[in-house]
Formats: C-alpha cells, structure tokens, sequence
C-alpha cells in the first residue's frame, strides 16, 4: 500500500491580510504540498453565489468540513482574524492537533498564545519558512 500524506489544514487571515502576507503564505502552502495533502481555501470569494450571508455560510461550511478532513490543522497567526480563532477551537473540540504559528515581535492574541490543551502547541518563528519544520516534529 502507498504511503499516504497526511492530510493538513492551513488556515490564515485571509480577508485583512496584506498583498504581502497572503504571498509569504502562499509560498509556504506550495512548500508543505510536498509533505501533506493540503487542505483549505485558498481562492476568492467569486467562487461563491448569493447574498453577503448565502456566501457567509458556504464559506465556513466548506471550512469545517476541510477541518473535519484534516488530520491536523496549521494555524498561521500573523494576522489577527476572528475566523481562524474559529477555525483552531473548532478543530480542538474535534480531537485534532493544532499546532500554531507567529513571528516573532508580532502581536498575537492572548486568547490563541494562552490556550493550554493536550493537542494544542503554538511556536514563535522569525519566518514562515521554518513552519514546515516545525511540522514535521508535531505529533499527529
């Protein structure tokens, strides 16, 4: 039997972030396609039809379920956003293992530093290319 990649969830602020930033993660998302299955939404909103709220729901349907899929979630923290707050505790009442990142000097919030679970580990990177390192170290 093959071997399979595990199958990981990648998820960021999307919507707030930078030109920048939405690169430096791309990039980082091309690299652990090399490792993992990569899961998560990448594209833009056009993709979906409806109202604000028809296009709200799809969204975080389609999220979750990738979530659900996962075998483990990639939490990249550099952005402040609310729906990968979302995402992390979501994917921790599923029993999966979290492990999240910030760069150093950034400002991240208390409420995702200060978390304390069993499957939960945040890590402090200068940048983004030491993730998949840090990766292949957490235990799925």
């Amino acid at each position: 039997m093959k071997n399979e990649k595990k199958k990981l969830y990648v998820g960021f602020a999307l919507a707030s972030s930078t030109d920048e930033f939405k690169s430096e993660a791309l990039a980082l998302i091309d690299e652990l396609k090399k490792s993992y299955e990569v899961l998560g939404f990448y594209g833009g909103y056009e993709r979906y039809e409806g109202d604000e709220e028809d296009i709200a729901v799809k969204i975080v349907e389609f999220d979750v379920g990738q979530i659900r899929k996962s075998d483990m979630v990639c939490a990249i923290c550099s952005v402040p956003s609310t729906g990968l707050g979302y995402e992390i505790c979501y994917a921790l009442t599923l029993g999966k293992r979290v492990v999240a990142f910030g760069r150093n000097g950034e400002d991240i919030s208390n409420m995702v530093t200060g978390i304390r679970h069993p499957k939960f580990s945040y890590h402090w990177v200068d940048h983004l290319d030491e993730v998949p390192e840090v990766l292949k170290g957490a235990d799925v």
